[in-house]
């Protein structure tokens, strides 16, 4: 450790892998944790201290260099004397919590760590830049290191009661930034590492500052990927017994967001294999489609602008026959190899149990609205129907299907029927002294007006039994 005054009053502190210089705090590669601090007045103590009393300051530099040397040897016992025989004020408190850093990131020594919190009077929860401790922890629990990580966030959390279910702060790790510790281990794919945060406590329900689950970060994985597979079937068992969720807080309260990204995709893909068509059905335009005229071609004489390239069993038509370029297409059609893996997307999507489930709920939800509105307007639908003369198309609908005697006539040969009787015999007597005529005049009704809707003899929904 080095401590030096110029005529700024500027210290620069260098602490193992640690270094603070006034302004910008920068680091060095592994277990880098920037520490925030009043940097301004612990430099004016320090260069108050070496005006006034230098014995004083050559301590305290002594002092310091024997802490950092004994950190790092990993000797308990000098650690404990140096911390019981140092005066109040003797260490620069960077200094002191640059060390525990350390032994807690670079080294993973919990004892040491222990030691430096309980006998050097080091604060630990609520210091700007501890926040980060147990994520940069989680980052050290590779198959080598992950017994001591695991010690270390037992006693990050459950003696120093440090918050697992934090969110990640620091922005110059964006993989990282605003991420649970739980999440974290979901993301890598790490199920020991997920299994102990469970134990100590990490929340399964909050993954992202965002409000997305683990079990939401899970999803993400493409289900191709062999390698995680495994992981992933053991993550989602834990994070499911444990009471994990899938929701949202952005977008629906139950809702995961990947659900809504898969529906996404879908629709994106369909847009895109319609839009190859010459047709146009556009969201402004599809209620108000003006047909194109119906205009006979004659075979032979008819000019066919461009011609084809079979390409990977995918034609494709070009204007110039001379030169086929990508610009010179008449349509942007998929490749080959595009199209199997849009076609694996659906299929993903298909198999994705959140998205069915989403989709099902949904159909249903259509399905009721629809029966609602046939209870309650479907009377009133079909007489508007049977008001309406000489109809070009009828409307479609769910007949009943219950089986008929096989002689018995439907619908339309009974309209049949009695349009030829009206026309063929008016004059036979069809009621106690009128005529089928007689009674279609008094009715006000012609043959020719004569539909299925006004005959309406299908089935009633209301005196079904």
């Amino acid at each position: 450790m080095v401590i030096r005054s110029s005529s700024r009053q500027a210290a620069e502190i260098s602490v193992g892998a640690f270094r603070f210089d006034r302004g910008t705090p920068t680091t060095a590669s592994l277990g880098t944790v920037l520490y925030f601090r009043d940097e301004q007045a612990e430099e004016e103590r320090i260069s108050a201290l070496r005006a006034e009393d230098p014995i004083a300051w050559q301590d305290c530099y002594v002092s310091s260099l024997a802490l950092r040397k004994a950190c790092e040897a990993g000797l308990k016992e000098d650690v404990k004397e140096i911390l019981a025989a140092a005066h109040s004020g003797d260490f620069v408190p960077s200094l002191v919590h640059s060390a525990f850093l350390d032994a807690c990131v670079v080294r993973l020594d919990v004892e040491i760590a222990r030691i430096l919190v309980h006998h050097g009077g080091l604060r630990v929860k609520g210091v700007p830049g501890n926040e980060n401790l147990v994520h940069r922890v989680c980052e050290r629990a590779t198959p080598e290191d992950f017994t001591k990580a695991k010690h270390m966030l037992q006693t990050l959390v459950v003696d120093l009661s440090m918050d697992i279910n934090a969110c990640c702060t620091l922005k110059e790790r964006p993989d990282m930034f605003g991420y649970t510790a739980l999440a974290l281990a979901v993301r890598w794919r790490n199920p020991p590492l997920a299994f102990e945060l469970l134990a100590l406590g990490a929340d399964p329900n909050k993954g992202h500052r965002s409000g997305c689950t683990p079990l939401g970060i899970l999803q993400e994985v493409d289900p191709r990927n062999t390698i995680d597979k495994e992981s992933v079937v053991i993550l989602r068992n834990l994070l499911e017994a444990r009471g994990g969720k899938l929701k949202s807080s952005v977008i629906g309260k139950d809702t995961p967001a990947a659900v809504y990204v898969d529906l996404q995709d879908a629709l994106a893909l369909r847009e895109k294999y319609i839009g190859v068509g010459i047709h146009d059905y556009s969201r402004g335009n599809r209620r108000s489609i003006e047909l194109s005229p119906h205009i006979r071609y004659v075979a032979p004489n008819a000019r066919i602008p461009g011609f084809f390239v079979l390409e990977e069993g995918v034609y494709h038509i070009y204007s110039d026959p001379e030169n086929p370029t990508e610009e010179d297409m008449a349509f942007e059609i998929p490749t080959l190899g595009e199209y199997y893996e849009d076609m694996n997307t659906l299929f993903r999507i298909r198999t994705s149990g959140p998205t069915a489930s989403f989709s099902f709920l949904r159909l249903r939800m259509l399905e009721t609205k629809f029966e609602l509105y046939g209870m309650t307007c479907a009377e009133q639908e079909n007489t508007q129907c049977g008001a309406i003369p000489h109809r070009d198309f009828y409307n479609v609908r769910k007949v009943d299907t219950h089986i008929h005697h096989s002689a018995a006539m439907n619908a339309k040969h009974l309209l049949r029927f009695i349009k030829r009787k009206v026309a063929n015999h008016p004059d036979d007597e069809v009621l106690p002294g009128e005529t089928l005529g007689q009674v279609f005049d008094q009715l006000g009704v012609k043959p020719y007006d004569l539909s299925l809707d006004k005959l309406n003899v299908l089935a009633d929904k209301s005196t079904l039994y």
